[in-house]
């Protein structure tokens, strides 16, 4: 039988690779080096030859991917990992973040549980862990490698990454989330709130609940407020609740989707 799971996973995983453009160069190490380590500590990676996506477009001009995006990767084969090559170490972490909120958004809206995923980071890579890799021997090849294991289960670190994302921010770093779940056409003006209308029975057109939850993933809402939002009927008219430096609002009606609004109240 099929891992549905594992299947979105690598599909998610690989599409953001695809999509994903960057100009520049790190310097150092090669993703060929990194690959040759990775495999001599124990990783299964078939392939040997990155796939390379560059554009001379100023930073300004990029695609929403924008900061997060890598310079190279290489998709080790049908079922085995993916190796990204960042500009910078906060960047490959940046990525892992973002990753996680586009993973977790997707099963979330399907009504699923957020997918458990593995990466491996070292300076400027990251390793997406997408075959049959315990938690053990993640950490096995990480120390080998002189890398470290992040885990998608870890809210400490990804509010972590999000207090970096913030720092310097006057607006709570929604500017950086809504490009991170590709919204930033749904960011205000005054780049304080993000409004995100979705898709209902009678309405086509709109976001999907998958960018819903990627955006309130990203800004690691609490679970219990995700349960809130999922069980909310149209009879129950408009629901907030504030956590942090944010607060979201939204309603619900099968016809009309989900409207729903995150504002940084900080």
């Amino acid at each position: 039988m099929f891992d549905m799971k594992k299947i979105w996973y690598q599909v998610v995983v690989f599409g953001l690779a695809i999509l994903a453009t960057a100009c520049g160069s790190s310097g150092g190490q090669t993703l060929e080096d990194f690959r040759s380590q990775f495999v001599a500590a124990g990783g299964i990676c078939s392939a040997t030859v990155p796939e390379t996506t560059t554009t001379t477009e100023p930073e300004s001009e990029r695609d929403s991917l924008g900061n997060f995006a890598s310079l190279e990767y290489l998709s080790c084969g049908d079922g085995e990992a993916g190796i990204s090559r960042y500009e910078s170490a906060q960047v490959a972490r940046f990525s892992w973040w973002q990753l996680n909120a586009f993973l977790d958004g997707f099963m979330l809206s399907l009504g699923g549980d957020a997918l458990e995923n593995i990466s491996i980071v070292k300076d400027n890579f990251r390793i997406s862990l997408v075959g049959e890799y315990s938690l053990s021997r993640a950490e096995d090849i990480a120390r080998e490698i002189g890398g470290s294991v992040i885990s998608s289960d870890d809210s400490v670190l990804r509010k972590e990454i999000l207090s970096e994302v913030r720092l310097g921010s006057e607006t709570g770093g929604l500017d950086v989330i809504a490009s991170a779940c590709l919204l930033t056409k749904n960011l205000s003006s005054d780049k304080r709130s993000i409004k995100v209308d979705t898709q209902g029975e009678e309405d086509s057109d709109g976001d999907t609940v998958a960018s819903a939850f990627c955006l309130l993933r990203a800004a690691v809402m609490p679970d219990f407020v995700f349960d809130s939002i999922r069980e909310t009927r149209a009879l129950d008219g408009r629901v907030e609740e504030t956590f942090d430096d944010y607060r979201v609002s939204w309603n619900y009606h099968p016809d009309d989707g989900l409207n729903l609004s995150l504002i940084f109240v900080g």
